[in-house]
């Protein structure tokens, strides 16, 4: 590629990015019961990042169990997976992405606090919670099969790599409203990839599993909401209760179990 191609792209680049940003924004996912994930443990205890006790309004983390705390859709801070679909296709699982940014998206809100509190550097906590955030995703993935297995795994590897390699500029980016951090994520885009993403283990049980807990969804735009579990209307079935790709099993396929 060029200079002048290069010169070209990148400010296109960012702008795609800004608005794609933009509609993200118009999503807004809440948590309507308390979500307790499995025991962390696998590569995490390796790491050292097994995080001590924890208690607020949004989070209860003991013995290496973390309970995410209910939160409304008014909240707005959830908007589901950025620059990524929040609903894989069918042919590759019809996964609920967006299941683990309910994780992802607090979690990120909250680093500063915990940092603070474990006396840990904020890249730590970056890290556990990226690292969480995939093995949700994986736990979804690992219930598929055949090619969509496949595809599933890849989806979770670049799903994580990109975590990794950008949400650090996101989260900077959405903090301080800073355009020029928006414009140099999607140069590195544009420039470069993450090397070497592995997605570490974060179970004490490899073969705990990850239940969708109940949630909503509203668009600050439109004004569509939705529910899941998807209320049953008399006479009428899910798929015409929500839109298509809230209807579907957070990991099922033809392929599925």
């Amino acid at each position: 590629m060029t200079n002048e191609t290069l010169a070209i792209a990148l400010p296109k680049a960012a702008v795609w990015v800004r608005d794609a940003i933009r509609a993200d924004r118009a999503n807004a996912y809440g948590l309507d019961e308390p979500w307790t994930l499995p025991r962390l443990g696998g590569d995490l205890k390796k790491l050292d990042l097994v995080p001590p006790d924890y208690f607020d309004e949004a989070w209860h983390i003991q013995d290496g169990v973390i309970t995410e705390l209910p939160f409304p859709c008014a909240w707005a801070n959830c908007d589901g997976c950025t620059l990524s679909p929040d609903f894989w296709p069918r042919s590759w699982g019809g996964v609920k992405a967006y299941v683990a940014a309910i994780f992802h998206d607090r979690w990120y809100k909250w680093f500063e606090r915990f940092a603070r509190a474990w006396g840990w550097p904020e890249e730590k906590v970056r890290k556990l919670g990226d690292i969480v955030f995939a093995n949700i995703l994986h736990a979804f993935v690992k219930r598929l099969r055949g090619l969509s297995r496949l595809r599933g795994e890849i989806a979770c590897r670049t799903y994580y790599r990109a975590v990794r390699c950008f949400g650090g500029v996101g989260h900077a980016a959405y903090k301080r409203f800073a355009p020029a951090l928006v414009a140099s994520a999607a140069g590195a885009l544009a420039l470069g990839g993450c090397a070497g993403c592995a997605v570490p283990t974060a179970w004490d049980d490899p073969d705990a599993t990850v239940e969708i807990p109940a949630h909503s969804y509203s668009n600050l735009v439109t004004g569509e909401t939705w529910s899941y579990p998807i209320p049953q209307a008399s006479g009428r079935g899910a798929d015409e209760t929500a839109p298509a790709g809230a209807s579907e099993t957070a990991g099922t396929s033809e392929g599925a179990q």
